[in-house]
């Protein structure tokens, strides 16, 4: 019994499979019949998305600014899914490395911590005002990342949902405006 559990559960693990009742004419116990299929693997296309977060990234601007002018006879559609392309791989590797830069900070400010010397001091001032940005461009990319989320999930037409709602309607709109001579 052990073994015959085993293997099925092994199968189960690994492959997709229907089972089917089978049909039994003269007793009362029924066998079943399983069918495995194939597993298929697709190949899923990664879709460009801007992130927020690349906005306070120095580099951007030179990544857009490289990729548009490196392609100066193509039609202005290729020119833009070049620039994305080139943004989307400068951005994978600007996530891989998120992590390693905001342990640098950490490290440089525990070694520069005690020290007196403006040297020291200037170079601290440099590691946490680093680390600081690091924090906001990781606030803003979860702060994104939590509204297609929110978006793609949808609501529950809870009271909370709403209350959401009615607080970003409200902070997004403008009740009065004032010229220049302050009227």
């Amino acid at each position: 019994m052990d073994c015959a559990f085993a293997s099925i559960s092994w199968i189960h693990l690994f492959l997709r499979a229907k089972v089917h009742n089978l049909e039994a004419s003269c007793s009362d116990h029924l066998s079943i019949f399983l069918k495995p299929a194939p597993l298929v693997f697709h190949s899923w296309i990664m879709r460009f998305q801007f992130e927020n977060a690349w906005l306070c990234e120095p580099d951007c601007m030179e990544v857009v600014k490289d990729s548009w002018l490196s392609s100066v006879e193509i039609s202005i559609q290729s020119k833009i899914a070049k620039c994305g392309s080139d943004l989307f791989q400068w951005g994978d590797n600007l996530s891989r490395e998120f992590r390693n830069r905001i342990m640098e900070c950490k490290r440089r400010m525990s070694l520069l911590r005690g020290k007196r010397d403006d040297g020291s001091m200037t170079q601290f001032t440099e590691a946490r005002s680093m680390y600081n940005e690091l924090l906001h461009s990781h606030e803003v990319y979860w702060k994104q990342k939590s509204k297609l989320l929110w978006l793609k999930e949808g609501d529950m037409n809870s009271k909370y949902f709403h209350v959401i709602s009615s607080t970003r309607k409200r902070v997004n709109t403008i009740g009065k405006l004032r010229n220049g001579q302050g009227q």
